[in-house]
Protein backbone atom coordinates (compact mmCIF):
# COMPACT_ATOMS: atom_id res chain seq x y z
CA UNK A 1 0.00 0.00 0.00
CA UNK A 2 2.84 2.42 0.87
CA UNK A 3 4.56 1.77 -2.47
CA UNK A 4 1.31 2.41 -4.32
CA UNK A 5 0.79 5.67 -2.41
CA UNK A 6 4.36 6.80 -3.14
CA UNK A 7 3.96 6.02 -6.83
CA UNK A 8 0.67 7.91 -6.88
CA UNK A 9 2.30 10.89 -5.16
CA UNK A 10 4.97 10.97 -7.86
CA UNK A 11 2.59 10.40 -10.77
CA UNK A 12 -0.57 12.29 -9.87
CA UNK A 13 -1.17 15.94 -10.61
CA UNK A 14 -2.83 15.99 -7.19
CA UNK A 15 0.23 14.85 -5.27
CA UNK A 16 0.82 16.86 -2.08
CA UNK A 17 4.04 18.41 -3.41
CA UNK A 18 2.48 19.50 -6.70
CA UNK A 19 -0.66 20.84 -5.01
CA UNK A 20 1.33 22.85 -2.46
CA UNK A 21 3.43 24.30 -5.28
CA UNK A 22 0.27 25.22 -7.21
CA UNK A 23 -1.32 26.85 -4.15
CA UNK A 24 1.90 28.76 -3.51
CA UNK A 25 1.85 30.06 -7.09
CA UNK A 26 -1.83 31.00 -6.80
CA UNK A 27 -1.19 32.88 -3.54
CA UNK A 28 1.73 34.73 -5.16
CA UNK A 29 -0.58 35.72 -8.04
CA UNK A 30 -3.22 36.89 -5.55
CA UNK A 31 -0.54 38.90 -3.73
CA UNK A 32 0.55 40.57 -6.97
CA UNK A 33 -3.07 41.43 -7.80
CA UNK A 34 -3.51 42.74 -4.25
CA UNK A 35 -0.50 45.05 -4.69
CA UNK A 36 -1.74 46.24 -8.11
CA UNK A 37 -5.12 47.14 -6.63
CA UNK A 38 -3.43 48.98 -3.76
CA UNK A 39 -1.33 50.98 -6.26
CA UNK A 40 -4.43 51.81 -8.29
CA UNK A 41 -6.27 52.98 -5.17
CA UNK A 42 -3.28 55.04 -4.01
CA UNK A 43 -2.88 56.65 -7.44
CA UNK A 44 -6.40 58.07 -7.28
CA UNK A 45 -5.34 60.57 -4.61
CA UNK A 46 -7.34 61.68 -1.57
CA UNK A 47 -6.30 58.52 0.27
CA UNK A 48 -7.94 55.14 0.09
CA UNK A 49 -11.50 54.87 1.37
CA UNK A 50 -11.79 52.42 4.30
CA UNK A 51 -14.53 50.51 2.48
CA UNK A 52 -12.15 49.83 -0.44
CA UNK A 53 -9.53 48.42 1.96
CA UNK A 54 -12.11 46.22 3.64
CA UNK A 55 -13.42 44.83 0.34
CA UNK A 56 -9.91 44.28 -1.01
CA UNK A 57 -8.60 42.48 2.08
CA UNK A 58 -11.80 40.44 2.46
CA UNK A 59 -11.67 39.26 -1.19
CA UNK A 60 -7.97 38.40 -0.87
CA UNK A 61 -8.61 36.33 2.27
CA UNK A 62 -11.63 34.55 0.75
CA UNK A 63 -9.69 33.63 -2.41
CA UNK A 64 -6.72 32.42 -0.35
CA UNK A 65 -8.84 30.27 1.98
CA UNK A 66 -10.82 28.86 -0.96
CA UNK A 67 -7.61 27.95 -2.81
CA UNK A 68 -6.21 26.16 0.24
CA UNK A 69 -9.51 24.33 0.81
CA UNK A 70 -9.64 23.11 -2.79
CA UNK A 71 -6.01 21.98 -2.55
CA UNK A 72 -6.73 19.98 0.62
CA UNK A 73 -9.77 18.36 -1.01
CA UNK A 74 -7.73 17.34 -4.08
CA UNK A 75 -4.95 15.79 -1.97
CA UNK A 76 -7.44 13.93 0.25
CA UNK A 77 -9.37 12.74 -2.80
CA UNK A 78 -6.16 11.37 -4.32
CA UNK A 79 -5.35 9.55 -1.05
CA UNK A 80 -8.88 8.13 -0.91
CA UNK A 81 -8.77 6.93 -4.53
CA UNK A 82 -5.44 5.14 -3.99
CA UNK A 83 -6.75 3.42 -0.86
CA UNK A 84 -9.96 2.42 -2.64
CA UNK A 85 -8.00 1.08 -5.61
CA UNK A 86 -5.89 -1.00 -3.25
CA UNK A 87 -8.92 -2.35 -1.37
CA UNK A 88 -10.72 -3.21 -4.63
CA UNK A 89 -7.70 -4.76 -6.33
CA UNK A 90 -7.51 -8.48 -6.88
CA UNK A 91 -5.53 -10.64 -4.50
CA UNK A 92 -2.85 -11.01 -7.19
CA UNK A 93 -1.57 -7.56 -6.38
CA UNK A 94 -1.59 -8.07 -2.63
CA UNK A 95 0.62 -11.16 -2.74
CA UNK A 96 3.96 -12.10 -4.19
CA UNK A 97 4.71 -10.91 -7.70
CA UNK A 98 7.74 -12.12 -9.58
CA UNK A 99 9.42 -9.77 -12.05
CA UNK A 100 12.00 -10.99 -14.54
CA UNK A 101 13.89 -8.86 -17.03
CA UNK A 102 15.78 -9.68 -20.18
CA UNK A 103 16.88 -7.96 -23.38
CA UNK A 104 13.31 -8.05 -24.78
CA UNK A 105 11.24 -6.70 -21.91
CA UNK A 106 9.81 -7.19 -18.45
CA UNK A 107 7.97 -10.35 -17.46
CA UNK A 108 5.49 -10.12 -14.57
CA UNK A 109 4.28 -13.35 -12.97
CA UNK A 110 1.54 -13.68 -10.34
CA UNK A 111 -0.29 -16.72 -9.00
CA UNK A 112 -2.96 -16.28 -11.69
CA UNK A 113 -1.29 -14.56 -14.60
CA UNK A 114 1.87 -14.04 -16.58
CA UNK A 115 2.62 -11.18 -18.94
CA UNK A 116 5.60 -9.99 -20.94
CA UNK A 117 5.80 -6.33 -21.86
CA UNK A 118 8.39 -5.32 -24.41
CA UNK A 119 10.44 -2.24 -23.57
CA UNK A 120 8.93 -0.41 -26.56
CA UNK A 121 5.55 -0.41 -24.77
CA UNK A 122 6.95 1.69 -21.93
CA UNK A 123 6.96 5.45 -22.45
CA UNK A 124 9.26 6.55 -19.58
CA UNK A 125 10.40 5.71 -16.06
CA UNK A 126 11.14 7.54 -12.83
CA UNK A 127 13.13 6.63 -9.75
CA UNK A 128 12.31 7.63 -6.19
CA UNK A 129 14.26 6.86 -3.05
CA UNK A 130 12.49 3.51 -2.71
CA UNK A 131 10.84 2.73 -6.07
CA UNK A 132 11.25 2.43 -9.80
CA UNK A 133 8.06 3.52 -11.56
CA UNK A 134 7.79 2.41 -15.19
CA UNK A 135 5.01 4.08 -17.21
CA UNK A 136 3.23 2.80 -20.30
CA UNK A 137 0.45 3.88 -22.66
CA UNK A 138 -0.24 7.57 -22.04
CA UNK A 139 1.61 7.62 -18.72
CA UNK A 140 -1.50 6.97 -16.63
CA UNK A 141 -0.61 3.29 -16.14
CA UNK A 142 2.57 2.10 -14.52
CA UNK A 143 4.41 -0.80 -12.93
CA UNK A 144 5.96 -0.30 -9.53
CA UNK A 145 9.23 -2.06 -8.72
CA UNK A 146 10.25 -1.56 -5.07
CA UNK A 147 13.99 -1.37 -4.48
CA UNK A 148 13.51 -3.68 -1.50
CA UNK A 149 12.82 -6.45 -4.05
CA UNK A 150 16.51 -6.46 -5.02
CA UNK A 151 19.03 -8.44 -3.01
CA UNK A 152 21.59 -5.62 -2.84
CA UNK A 153 22.56 -2.21 -4.21
CA UNK A 154 24.45 -3.81 -7.12
CA UNK A 155 21.19 -5.37 -8.37
CA UNK A 156 19.43 -2.01 -8.02
CA UNK A 157 22.18 -0.38 -10.12
CA UNK A 158 21.99 -3.18 -12.67
CA UNK A 159 18.22 -2.70 -13.03
CA UNK A 160 18.68 1.08 -13.32
CA UNK A 161 21.19 0.55 -16.16
CA UNK A 162 18.74 -1.79 -17.89
CA UNK A 163 16.07 0.91 -17.73
CA UNK A 164 18.49 3.59 -18.96
CA UNK A 165 19.43 1.43 -21.94
CA UNK A 166 15.86 0.53 -22.93
CA UNK A 167 13.37 3.18 -21.77
CA UNK A 168 13.64 6.99 -21.78
CA UNK A 169 13.71 8.53 -18.31
CA UNK A 170 11.31 11.33 -17.47
CA UNK A 171 13.00 14.69 -17.63
CA UNK A 172 12.73 16.73 -14.46
CA UNK A 173 10.84 19.97 -14.93
CA UNK A 174 12.18 23.25 -13.56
Amino acid sequence: MNDLQEASDVSSIYSPVKVVKSVKNILIAYGILFLIFILILLSKGNGVPPKAWTVLVFNFLILSVASCAVACILVLQNRFLVKRAWNNSTDDFKHEICVETNEIGIKIITARSESIMQYSVYTYWQETSSLFIIYYQDGSLYNIIPKTAFSDEDRVSEFRQLLIANIPSKRKKG
